[in-house]
C-alpha cells in the first residue's frame, strides 16, 4: 500500500489514496513500532520511499510524520563498527544484526548503497542532517576503506569492518543499484564526490 501510494496520485485514483492515506495515519505508526525484526533495505526503499515519494507530490504533514517515525526506527540499522549497515532492524529495540550465510556476516553492496536518496530527502525536509550523514557516511566509509577493482566494489560487504565479504565484482543482482544510486545522489545533491572515479 505504501508503495504504491505515489502511484494512486499519478493515475488519479483519489478516493484509494485518500483511503489509503488514512489507513496508514491509524495503523501505521504501530506497525513501524512492531517488536519485530525487518529488512532494512526493502523498508527503505519502500516504506520511507514510498511516503516520501507520495508527500512530493501531495504535500500531506501526517506523510512526512510517518516518514520521520520510520527514519527513526531504521537509523540504527547503521550502529555498525564501520557506519557500514546492517541487512535487519529490529523496529522496537533497534536491534541490527545480518543472518548467517557463506559469506559471514555481510550485506550485499547494492542494499548498503542504495538508500542514500531516501535518507538524504528526509533530512532536507526535516532539516535534521543526521539521516543524511548515515547513509552517506556508509558510502563514504567504502570508499575511504576499500580499492576498487575498475571503479567496481566487491559485491558483499562485512558491517563491522567496512571489508569485502566476497572477491565477486560487477553490475549484477546485489551490486547493481549502488551504481545506479550513486549517479543519482549526484543529480540529487550536486555532490561531486558522488561522480568521481572510485578509488
Amino acid at each position: 500500500m505504501v508503495d504504491a501510494l505515489d502511484t494512486m496520485v499519478l493515475m488519479g485514483h483519489t478516493e484509494q489514496y485518500l483511503a489509503a492515506v488514512q489507513w496508514l495515519r491509524t495503523h501505521l505508526p504501530a506497525k513501524l513500532a512492531r517488536d519485530v525484526d525487518v529488512p532494512f533495505f526493502e523498508v527503505a526503499i519502500r516504506v520511507l520511499g514510498g511516503l516520501l515519494g507520495a508527500h512530493t507530490l501531495s504535500p500531506d504533514p501526517a506523510l512526512l510524520a510517518l516518514a520521520k517515525q520510520a527514519g527513526e526506527a531504521l537509523l540504527p540499522a547503521f550502529n555498525s563498527p564501520s557506519g557500514v549497515p546492517f541487512c535487519s532492524i529490529n523496529l522496537a529495540r533497534a536491534n541490527a544484526s545480518c543472518p548467517s550465510s557463506d559469506f559471514g556476516e555481510s550485506i550485499p553492496l547494492a542494499e548498503m548503497g542504495s538508500v542514500q536518496l531516501e535518507f538524504a530527502e528526509l533530512s532536507r525536509l526535516l532539516g535534521d542532517p543526521k539521516f543524511a550523514l548515515a547513509a552517506d557516511g556508509a558510502v563514504d566509509r567504502l570508499r575511504r576503506t576499500l580499492r576498487s577493482r575498475d571503479g567496481l566494489y566487491p559485491s558483499r560487504i562485512r558491517p563491522a569492518r567496512a571489508t569485502p565479504a566476497s572477491r565477486e565484482v560487477g553490475f549484477g543482482s546485489g551490486s547493481d543499484s549502488f551504481y545506479e544510486t550513486l549517479l543519482k545522489r549526484w543529480l540529487q545533491s550536486g555532490e561531486k564526490t558522488c561522480r568521481e572515479k572510485l578509488p
